[in-house]
């Protein structure tokens, strides 16, 4: 089985098979870009596997292997991930064991092997992925230049969703539809050549996708007691549950409903002074709820009351104005006008 990677141009030289003796004889050319190879032990005493580059022939009998070559310089890249590999470049060859690769460049003596950098490890990838576009993060390899990642949906990778290089330990895949899929990572090395694999299990349930939320906006303050609550209509919504908790975790949860008709909420009873949490969440007309939007943080504080004044006190010099107490932590405007509308304002602070 040949997996031939995007960017890639592969000639089928010889394909023949001899029935009598059971001898297989397959040569490949690699013109330029990657290939990912699993050849079957062979059967007849003949057979022979080759992927030939300009720089040089790998020849095997049974493996799993990986070859790339560069277009614009003759330079071909083994990496063994399974049994043995007869790398003949220029000037001499080498038989690479699984778990190491070797770079062979046209005109120059073909390098001893190279062991391959270990596959990724990544202890915190979710399970479940309900966001997109798609975030996977593993921890950082020593020694690697770069990262790859490939998406399939089977565990044999035979055929690629996604297949990306990233300079860093993380990569992002725009989209996929909600099933199972598996994850492939792999760490490159300064040679480029590429380590050994690590496979992930992960599943996509993102649909149908959780609305935005419009108000109250993030990190307000707001003096109505019964706010009304506003978010987007996503496509193939046709209700909502809505939440509103007094913890950043929603364990203690105010409100939890479903809601039909107009994307928007307004409590039946009063907020108590105090901190909110509120989120919500689509569902489809199959009753399928998805996941829930980023939670919208606000604090409700009341309308301080108007102060009850005290008579004033008129002294020789001074005139004194006093009012009740708000309480702590309540500052007052004051205002002095020479009329009762307060258009001609004499004093302001």
């Amino acid at each position: 089985e040949l997996l031939v990677l995007a960017d890639s141009e592969v000639v089928m030289d010889t394909l023949s098979s001899y029935h009598k003796t059971g001898m297989v004889d397959t040569r490949v050319r690699l013109q330029k870009g990657r290939v990912d190879t699993r050849v079957k032990p062979a059967k007849g005493p003949g057979s022979q596997y080759h992927i030939i580059t300009p720089a040089a022939v790998a020849a095997v009998r049974g493996t799993n292997f990986r070859v790339s070559t560069e277009h614009d310089q003759p330079v071909s890249r083994s990496e063994v991930l399974e049994g043995k590999v007869n790398v003949s470049g220029d000037i001499g060859a080498q038989l690479v064991p699984a778990g190491y690769g070797v770079v062979a460049e046209k005109g120059k003596p073909t390098p001893p092997p190279k062991e391959l950098l270990p596959a990724p490890d990544a202890p915190d990838m979710p399970e479940i992925h309900q966001r997109l576009p798609l975030a996977f993060v593993w921890n950082a390899v020593d020694g690697a230049h770069s990262y790859r990642f490939q998406v399939a949906d089977h565990a044999e990778f035979s055929t690629l969703l996604a297949d990306r290089e990233t300079t860093t330990a993380s990569g992002l895949w725009h989209d996929l539809p909600d099933g199972d899929y598996f994850l492939r990572l792999r760490a490159i090395d300064d040679d480029k050549l590429e380590g050994r694999n690590g496979d992930y299990a992960f599943s996509v349930d993102a649909r149908p996708f959780p609305p935005f939320l419009v108000e109250p906006r993030d990190a307000t303050t707001l003096r109505d007691a019964r706010p009304t609550f506003t978010w987007s209509e996503p496509e193939d919504a046709k209700n909502y549950r809505v939440q509103l908790s007094a913890d950043a975790e929603f364990t203690t949860l105010l409100h939890d409903d479903t809601h039909g008709g107009a994307a928007r909420f307004k409590p039946g009873q009063p907020l108590a002074v105090g901190r909110y949490f509120w989120r919500t969440a689509s569902i489809d007309a199959n009753g399928e709820q998805g996941p829930y939007s980023d939670a919208h943080q606000f604090e409700y504080r009341a309308v301080p009351p108007s102060p009850d004044f005290k008579e004033p006190e008129v002294g020789k010099d001074e005139l004194v104005i006093q009012w009740q107490s708000a309480g702590d932590q309540i500052r007052y405007r004051f205002q002095m006008a020479e009329d009762p509308d307060f258009e001609q304002l004499t004093l302001e602070r």
